[in-house]
């Protein structure tokens, strides 16, 4: 291809061509845009300027979450290009659950499907494309992540970890790569604006670089809410009427959308050698940064634009003269316009000094900037125009922006839909890309090559659909005739290729077989399937070959196919060769006759000396035919001469000895004299009868169809006593009596035959018709095919030999006759229907009278094979062929909204500004009853007391064991140790904690209790350091570390302190303390196992009794306090504030400073005191700002941030009416600071009447939750909230304000998840207001709203700006004490959220229920109230509508995160004690029922207490020291495991450990699992029988290797019927296993290096999982060698490094085994470990370092090593020569 390069640039690219890479082709692209759902639909609105912008009314930004008073607001912008159904997802597709799809960004579940989608587009299966394939995208940061936090309560239960991985832009690619299985680079781009095209230029540069072979690149963005406005701000990029007019006169910004596109990009040779569909070609591609040579970072640089370009143009080699369009990046703004276009004038006016001919123009003007996916638009959008020939108009364009001297310039603006010439030169396009912070991109692309012309299209093609559901399946074939009734251009046979090479076959299929130029035929077929009902096929259904027998061959059978496949030609050619030494004919004349001919031919044929050798070559071709397209038999059976077929294929005979046989066998049976053959409908037994003399049997072909042989008049004679009784028969069109004793007289010559010949074991199972069994030794030596030929063929029982289960061909197995006719087929049904099932059978070939093409009855085959789940080789099926991809309709995804929150298109009425009065509560203490201790309630409870001097905690230990309860102390100490009462701890190590509780937990007793005493000594000013170890952190710890124990559950833990709670004036207050009283809130809602309350005592002597009645009644209340032997229980009144009015204790224009003052909650407090009681401020904030005198000048100035500019507005606002603002600058943090500010306030306006505390970090750092809450960030909390508050009270001694307000929070009192230090800090606020009285006011404010400052969600619950400036002004005006609560539905969320009730039913935002999904189980609905509870819980949690009672829990979309969070709830509900495993043991809502109603009936559980089994002793280990060390360990390590799991209360069920295997195959045939119920982990069973696969047990001596817990040995000789014996080095284990298993199974100490056997002993040895663990690997193999017998079975799995399968492959064949085979299993094996790891590490008591690795728990260094792909998981099966 000759490209342009004329022009002043020649030179300039004449340098550069060295550096010019092979172009990228551009073969498939998926977009959705506003306004599109498909790319027809993009170039729709593109080529008639349709601009996709929606104008909003009150009721959609009201449903988006905006308030009424703030859409009204002057300046806010009603629009929003709106994307469809963002809240819509095929999650079972991409294996999601419905909870798990929920609560992924909209923005990951778009960019997959588009991924997909793209992949299909462009004709590829990522499954079978066999190279690396790279993921190049980039997202914005969720805003469907604060719709989650602000529905947690709807949720119940949020995974910190889960929440990033699903919303984190940084797992975008990385989740296409794992759901798609993709291994090239997976890399996350963010530039802002240009991500996608700079994503793009990526993805080319890794193809050049080798390292990926095809790449995925484009963007998303998805905004939520979808329908909500925007403020307008002077200088901003927004436009202020909500439309994009790029180079217009009236341009004045732009509009921000949501938007997702991709595109798929290989190297151009690749791209024309495997003829894909080219869209485009990019050529070249230019990145850059512009530095700082602006006027600012969100400023656009003219050098840096005109540097990306000129390098994109130089890198492609070609002048920028021959461009004839350019896809701008166009966002319509007044700076950037103009100097995108003099940057492009800049480069292009390098090649010529041409005007006005080159086009450009913009997609942002039909639905405005998409952000992250507005690069990958404007690209599509070229491609399409250079497809199309024509150039878009742009909309809004009348004149040129006036700043743009465009009449001068290269570029023209496109007006109206404009045809593009070629000009004699291919079209090229450029495209840009720029974002803010100055990262520019730009792509040259060209027209798509002139493709090859295709070649090699059949006669008849086979059209295959498939999908995951027969509903798609329909859309699926009902889409592909839409598509090809609209594209008529489209050759079938290419369609046809697509559809094979580039679609996944999923579990629902069909397919329609047409004539190649039919398209109306092909159309009319694909609409019938869609109509008809369909089933899900199994995966990889065997097949087995039936060949006929003579009789049902024809002149011309086969002619078709040998004229158009060339394997069919190619054999049939070879056969003919090498018979015409035999036959002196070409057989070929009398298989293919010529017209004149036929009729000899037809005579021939009826001749066995012509016969049989025609019937033999052609089954023999058609068998070639079916393997060269990747049909491979498991099972074959001949019918008499067809049997010497299956013998050849199967290795038994060689070909030329085959035809040497064939031709000697026709002959020698031709020259014998003529018979007859009678076919009769009728069985063996009842034809004895006939059997004598003469009449032989000659076949038993089916049940009823038998078949006589014998000379004429005898077989007369049979028939005519038939037809007396009325037995229908059938003379057979047969020269001679076969298989009777008129063969008799050729047999010894036919032996003769033999000689010379060497005959073979079968290498391929098939059925030797002579007993209708399995095909032995026997068909080696030449007596067996004598008999063949003289006795009757025993297909029917050959047939029933097939269809057992134990055989090669396994269950349900499609047949084929891989020869002429129909007969065999007709047999296989028959015999299928008496055995009362049903089978799939094919013909390879039509009938003799049949006018059907013999191609399309093969295609027509091959297709229904397809159709019911028999692999098909689709690339070697189009060998033959060279075809080209093209564009077809992608898998129609079956999508159902998954939405947390109001929906995205949802309406809202008007909503008026809410009442702030109703939102006032004050604390308050109310008497209540102290809970009686019932007599031995805590008898035998071991309660673990933190104590020490001046605690109650002594007293609480003499009182627990007075009530016959087993206290241990805890005091603090300087290191872990154990002392005669309990044990010391140091409070400071995390650690401590975590082994007290270990230590503590250990044994049969569980820890029922504790109480923590360190922070209840007198109170006394407690310094912020002590108290945040044992107030903060500590308990936090604490909590921690017995959350993974195995205690009570609930387990009771109260927190007992002084100081924290003020019930009378004179109550001493100690406010750090008020730390723990906050953590207290959350620890319940994080370990959802734990039941946690705070009291606050005082030194009465009662106290310790009711701290243990208290404990004992299983803390009924989260909040309490002791006073004189009284209880008081914490409770929220409402209070009465009056209206907005002056300020009480403040003096009219009082100054007041405001620590945050800049912040949002801040200034717009600052701005309402400035307004409404006429406040002097004073803001502190670390934001410097430029001089008051220059605030107005700079809201303006577009080089300043908009962040600031927007402050700066308000700021001048103020100032504007009064000159009465003063923003100061200080850190907080720094004393000295905080004391020049104050200094510089007071020296302004004398004094500071009232100080507003509102100082808060809020990033990332400041939050976690309470597990992962460390010294970073409690000190992120610390500081500046409440060390800047000491600063700040430090430097206002002296000049004390009359007022203080601290900015507390709602969080003090309800808690949250992650806001563990949050509401500890928040509490200490309250409680110092509290001790320093009435001129304090702590304010436990609700969330504020943001929406006010911009375009983002608002929550439900949150405080509006101008609610809570309201709010704040009555609280100033109205006698509150030093606290109040300021929060909406206060008392049903304290219900929720901290006392454990439940709430009335929420019909507000929430997460929607979805019908329970496909199931194998069906649907049974709760029978009692038991199942109806559980039914109820299971489904809110899960987010399904119906839960069946045989439903199971992981089937379900359950995993170990909700297991925990569903066993609190159900501990919860039904007063119960459930640990998490019983969800495992019975995870069916039937059996769980059964547990649930024993234990609220006081009946124990049996089961967690284990088993007890006798000691089996140690055998000696052998080897050297090393070895013998290492094998020590492991059995150490292994015993350990046992004991731990028999006190988890799973041991009895837990009996497989190895890590499990998922199927990844939707079709999977989970019924040929046998799942015992008792089995604590089924996944492992399934990694069991994927092991044993077809290998047959029945009967067979096998031995286990490293059987562990017995479950494989178990499970072999209960299901599978083999004598089996399990040895393993561990004695506890081998404990375990003869007390537990006994059906037929033996159990032995051993060494796998000296196993205690005989040698031979065993037909197959297994070892699973444990091989990695020996020290020597080829001692072991030697070993198996050992004990197994010749031709035994090695079946092997494990996990091992790559490099060591190397080497296990290299070690196996020298020790005598042959590899029959090996496959990677690690995507199962570890789908198993995501499954199910991480709870089955909780029945060993918690998870440690050793336990995790042992079960691949995700995270673990296994787990990581499989996953890195380090480490293979692998299945190897061998053979003992």
């Amino acid at each position: 291809m000759t490209r342009s390069r004329t022009g002043k640039g020649a030179s300039a690219v004449a340098e550069d061509r060295a550096a010019h890479e092979e172009p990228i082709a551009i073969v498939g692209m998926r977009g959705r845009f506003p306004g599109a759902n498909s790319l027809d639909e993009y170039w729709n609105n593109l080529a008639e300027g349709i601009e996709s912008i929606a104008v909003l009314d009150q009721e959609d930004m009201r449903a988006a979450g905006v308030p009424d008073h703030i859409s009204r607001l002057p300046g806010y912008v009603n629009a929003s290009p709106v994307l469809d159904d963002v809240d819509k997802f095929d999650a079972q597709f991409f294996g999601f659950s419905a909870r798990d799809a929920a609560l992924t960004d909209p923005q990951h579940r778009l960019f997959l499907e588009a991924a997909w989608e793209a992949l299909e587009d462009a004709g590829y299966n990522p499954d079978t494309f066999g190279r690396p394939i790279g993921v190049f995208g980039g997202c914005e940061a969720s805003t469907y992540l604060y719709q989650l936090y602000q529905n947690q309560d709807s949720l119940k239960y949020i995974d910190g970890m889960q929440l990033m991985v699903t919303n984190d832009k940084d797992h975008l690619c990385t989740q296409v790569s794992y759901r798609l299985d993709l291994k090239g680079p997976s890399i996350v781009v963010q530039t802002t604006c240009s991500t996608s095209l700079v994503a793009v230029s990526m993805a080319c540069e890794s193809l050049h670089r080798g390292r990926c072979d095809m790449a995925l690149a484009g963007g998303v963005t998805v905004r939520v809410p979808q329908r909500g406005g925007y403020f307008y701000a002077a200088g901003s990029i927004l436009s202020p009427d909500g439309h994009c007019r790029p180079f217009d006169a009236s341009a004045q910004g732009t509009i921000v959308g949501s938007g997702v596109g991709l595109v798929v990009l290989r190297r151009l040779g690749d791209a024309l050698r495997d003829r894909d569909n080219i869209r485009a070609v990019i050529l070249g591609t230019g990145i850059n940064n512009d530095g700082n040579d602006k006027v600012g970072y969100t400023a656009p640089s003219v050098s840096g634009q005109s540097a990306a370009i000129r390098a994109a143009y130089r890198r492609a080699g070609i002048s920028t003269s021959s461009v004839g369009y350019v896809e701008a990046h166009g966002t319509g703004t007044i700076l950037g316009d103009p100097i995108e276009i003099t940057a492009l004038t800049e480069v292009f006016r390098e090649a010529s000094d041409r005007r006005g001919y080159c086009g450009i123009g913009s997609a942002k003007s039909n639905f405005g900037h998409l952000s992250c996916a507005a690069g990958v638009a404007g690209l599509i959008k070229a491609v399409l125009a250079i497809e199309r020939g024509a150039i878009p108009p742009t909309v809004h364009y009348t004149s040129p922006n006036p700043a743009i001297d465009l009449a001068a310039s290269p570029f023209y603006v496109t007006r109206e839909l404009s045809r593009w010439d070629r000009n004699g030169a291919p079209r090229r396009a450029g495209v840009s890309s720029f974002g803010v912070g100055g990262t520019n991109a730009h792509i040259v692309i060209e027209e798509a090559p002139a493709p090859d012309e295709p070649r090699g299209a059949r006669p008849f093609q086979a059209m295959t659909v498939s999908a995951r559901s027969g509903a798609a399946l329909s859309a699926a074939a009902e889409r592909l005739a839409d598509h090809l009734e609209r594209h008529p251009e489209v050759e079938l046979a290419d369609a046809a290729a697509t559809l094979h090479l580039g679609r996944k076959a999923f579990a629902f299929r069909k397919a329609v077989v047409v004539a190649k130029d039919d398209l109306p035929g092909a159309v009319a077929a694909l609409r019938s399937v869609a109509t008809q009902p369909a089933q899900a096929c199994p995966s990889e259904r065997p097949v087995v070959f039936m060949f006929p027998g003579q009789g049902s061959q024809y002149p011309g059978m086969a002619k078709g196919l040998y004229d158009s496949e060339t394997v069919v030609r190619d054999t049939i050619d070879r056969c003919a060769k090498l018979l015409n030494k035999r036959l002196g004919h070409d057989i070929r004349k009398i298989i293919f006759p010529t017209a004149r001919s036929r009729k000899d031919a037809t005579e021939a044929l009826r001749d066995t000396r012509w016969a049989q050798p025609a019937l033999f070559t052609t089954s023999y071709a058609l068998a070639n035919l079916w393997l060269s397209w990747g049909i491979r038999p498991s099972m074959m059976i001949g019918h008499s001469v067809g049997e010497y077929v299956a013998a050849t294929l199967a290795g038994v005979i060689a070909l030329e000895d085959a035809l040497a046989i064939i031709a000697k066998r026709g002959q020698l049976i031709s020259a014998l004299p003529r018979g007859s053959m009678l076919g009769v409908m009728a069985g063996e037994e009842e034809l004895g009868r006939f059997v004598k003399g003469k009449v032989s049997l000659a076949a038993i072909n089916a049940p009823g169809f038998s078949v006589l042989s014998g000379p004429d008049s005898s077989i007369s004679r049979v028939e005519k006593a038939l037809q007396a009784e009325s037995i229908p028969a059938r003379r057979l069109h047969t020269s001679h009596a076969f298989h009777s004793s008129m063969m008799d007289p050729i047999l010894a010559e036919f032996r003769t035959v033999f000689e010379g010949v060497t005959l073979h074991a079968p290498q391929t199972p098939f059925v030797a018709t002579l007993q209708g069994k399995l095909a032995g030794d026997d068909v080696a030596r030449p007596d067996y095919w004598i008999s063949q030929l003289r006795h009757a063929v025993r297909f029917g029982d050959g047939l029933r030999t097939i269809a057992e289960e134990a055989t090669p061909a396994g269950k349900d197995p499609a047949y084929i006759e891989v020869g002429p006719g129909n007969a065999l087929t007709t047999f296989a049904s028959a015999t299928a229907k008496a055995a009362g099932r049903k089978v799939e059978c094919v013909n390879s070939l039509p009938a003799a009278e049949s006018q059907v093409p013999d191609t399309q009855t093969m295609l027509a085959a091959l297709g229904k094979l397809w159709s019911v789940g028999v692999n098909v080789d689709w690339s070697r099926f189009h060998e033959s062929e060279q075809r080209r991809r093209v564009s077809l309709p992608t898998y129609p995804f079956e999508r159902k909204s998954y939405w947390v929150g109001a929906l995205p298109d949802a309406k809202a009425k008007a909503a008026e500004l809410r009442d702030t009065a109703k939102w006032m509560y004050k604390a308050t203490w109310k008497s209540t009853q102290a809970p009686n201790m019932e007599p031995g309630a805590l008898a035998g409870r071991k309660i673990l007391v933190f104590e020490g001097a001046q605690t109650p905690g002594p007293s609480v230990i003499t009182v627990l064991r007075a009530a016959g309860a087993q206290p241990i102390s805890v005091r603090r100490g300087d290191q872990f140790k154990r002392t005669r009462a309990g044990y010391a701890i140091n409070p400071a190590q995390a650690d401590d904690y975590l082994r007290l509780a270990g230590e503590v937990c250990a044994g049969e007793d569980k820890l029922a209790g504790v109480v923590y005493c360190w922070n209840a000594t007198p109170p006394a000013d407690t310094a912020l350091d002590d108290a945040a170890t044992t107030a903060l952190l500590g308990p936090m710890r604490l909590a921690h570390a017995l959350s993974r124990q195995q205690t009570v559950r609930p387990l009771p833990l109260l927190f007992v302190a002084r100081g924290t709670a003020s019930l009378d004036p004179e109550d001493a207050l100690d406010p750090t303390r008020g730390l723990g009283a906050g953590v207290a809130r959350v620890l319940p809602q994080e370990h959802p196992g734990l039941r946690v309350a705070h009291v606050d005592v005082d030194d009465d002597k009662a106290t310790a009794t009711m701290i243990v009645a208290e404990l004992a009644a299983g803390l009924p209340d989260p909040a309490m306090a002791m006073r004189k032997g009284q209880r008081f229980v914490e409770a929220f009144a409402p209070m009465a504030t009056k209206a907005p009015g002056a300020p009480m204790d403040l003096p009219e224009s009082p100054v007041v400073l405001i620590t945050g003052g800049l912040g949002h909650m801040g200034l717009h407090l600052a701005e309402v005191m400035f307004a409404g009681i006429g406040a002097r401020l004073v803001l502190l904030g670390r934001t410097t700002l430029p001089i008051p005198t220059e605030w107005a000048a700079a809201s303006e100035d577009p080089s300043v941030s908009e962040g600031q500019r927007a402050i700066l507005k308000r700021l001048a606002a103020m100032r504007a009416k009064r000159d009465e603002v003063m923003v100061l600058h200080a850190d907080l943090n720094k004393a000295p600071e905080v004391m020049t500010a104050v200094d510089l306030a007071v020296q302004r306006f004398g004094k500071i009447d009232m100080v507003v505390h509102g100082a808060a970090r809020i990033d990332a750092a400041a939050f976690a939750s309470a597990a992962d809450t460390g010294v970073e960030v409690m000190e992120a909390q610390f500081s500046p909230k409440i060390r800047g508050l000491y600063n700040m009270i430090e430097a206002m001694k002296g000049r004390e304000p009359a007022r203080w307000v601290l900015h507390s929070s709602v969080s003090a009192v309800l808690g949250g998840l992650g806001l563990a230090a949050y509401s500890g800090v928040n509490a200490l606020l309250d409680v110092l207001a509290l001790q320093q009285g009435k001129r304090w006011l702590s304010i436990d404010w609700d969330a504020w709203d943001n929406a006010a400052e911009a375009q983002s969600v608002s929550m439900p619950l949150a405080i509006n700006p101008p609610e809570g400036g309201d709010a704040l002004l009555r609280l100033l005006a109205s006698p509150v004490g030093s606290r109040v609560i300021v929060a909406v539905n206060l008392e049903e969320r304290l219900q929720a959220w901290v006392q454990h009730k439940q709430a009335a039913p929420s019909h507000g935002a929430g997460t929607e229920l979805h019908p329970r999904p496909d199931l194998a189980t069906t649907y049974t609905e709760p029978r009692n109230e038991v199942e109806r509870g559980l039914a109820e819980i299971w489904g809110s949690q899960l987010g399904i509508d119906a839960v069946g009672i045989h439903d199971r829990f992981f089937d379900l979309g359950g995993h170990s995160l909700l297991a925990a969070q569903v066993a609190a709830e159900i501990c919860e509900r039904f007063q119960i004690e459930l640990p998490v495993l019983k969800l495992f043991q019975a995870p069916t809502i039937g059996e769980l029922a059964v547990i649930v109603a024993k234990a609220q009936a006081g009946e124990v559980d049996d089961k967690a207490a284990g088993l007890p089994f006798e000691q089996v002793e140690a055998t000696e280990l052998k080897g050297d020291a090393p070895g013998v060390a290492a094998k020590q360990g492991y059995r150490d390590f292994y015993d350990d495991v046992s004991r731990r799991l028999q006190a988890s209360g799973v041991g009895e069920a837990s009996f497989f450990l190895n890590y499990g295997y998922i199927s990844q195959d939707a079709g999977e045939d989970e019924s040929r699992f046998e799942v015992p119920e008792r089995v604590f982990n089924r996944n492992s069973v399934r990694l069991v029988y994927e092991l044993i696969g077809a290998t047959t047990l029945k009967g067979k001596r096998v031995l286990d290797v490293g059987c562990g817990r017995g479950g494989m040995v178990a499970l072999m000789a209960e299901a599978l019927k083999a004598k089996a014996v399990g040895m393993d080095l561990s004695p506890e284990a081998i404990a375990f296993c003869r007390g537990t298993h006994q059906h037929g199974t033996r159990f032995e100490v051993g060494d796998s290096e000296n196993m205690p056997f005989k040698d031979r002993s065993f037909d197959v040895v297994t070892n699973v999982e444990s091989s990695h663990t020996y020290p020597n690997l080829r001692a072991f193999y030697a070993e198996v060698g050992r004990v197994i017998r010749k031709e035994g079975v090695f079946l092997y799995t494990d996990l091992l490094p790559v490099e060591r399968w190397l080497e296990v492959r290299a070690m196996l064949p020298p020790l005598g085994f042959s590899i029959l085979g090996e496959r990677d299993i690690t995507p199962n094996v570890l789908a198993s470990c995501d499954d199910v790891a991480a709870t089955r590490a909780q029945a060993f008591g918690g998870h440690d370092a050793m336990i995790d690795n042992f079960l691949a728990v995700p995270g673990s260094a296994v787990y990581e090593q499989m996953n890195s792909g380090a480490w293979q998981y692998r299945i190897l099966r061998a053979q003992r020569a």
